[in-house]
């Protein structure tokens, strides 16, 4: 647990390796499908592309804006960024018909499936940071209660 900006107790802290490592983990689909679609049809990876592209240069705007921002809303940006950026890239990529093709191995995934991936992924990391803030105010506030006084 840390004290970040305005001395709120936070279960996250803004950590350079954490973050990119999120960032670009989360986007290098993106980028690898835009290629795999350019190989096939290139103006139907321009949307992938500059999905991916986007995602990253708003990722590296929250980093750099992380001195005016608590690390779990920096975190929730980039998750919202990511997902509207994911979500585009695969309803264009499946608008191309491309979807399925450029999937490698085992069975495809249709993009339906995908999208509600996706939004129970979104939906799972929300309650999960959540639950982990209130766990650590929680935990913040019985320290204080605990505290001798003075």
């Amino acid at each position: 647990m840390t004290e970040p900006i305005e001395g709120r107790p936070s279960a996250f802290v803004w950590n350079a390796g954490g973050w990119f490592g999120a960032q670009i983990g989360s986007t290098f689909w993106i980028g690898f499908a835009a290629v795999l679609v350019a190989l096939r049809s290139p103006a139907a990876a321009i949307v992938p592309a500059i999905a991916f592209l986007g995602a990253n240069a708003i990722g590296l705007r929250i980093w750099r804006s992380r001195s005016r921002l608590r690390p779990i809303a920096g975190m929730g940006i980039l998750l919202l960024v990511v997902a509207v950026a994911s979500a585009a890239a695969i309803l264009a990529i499946d608008r191309a018909g491309l979807f399925e093709e450029i999937q490698m191995g085992g069975s495809a995934v249709s993009a339906r499936t995908a999208l509600g991936v996706l939004a129970a992924m979104v939906v799972g990391l929300v309650a999960l940071g959540g639950l982990l803030e209130s766990r650590a105010r929680r935990a913040a506030s019985a320290a204080q209660r605990d505290e001798p006084r003075p």
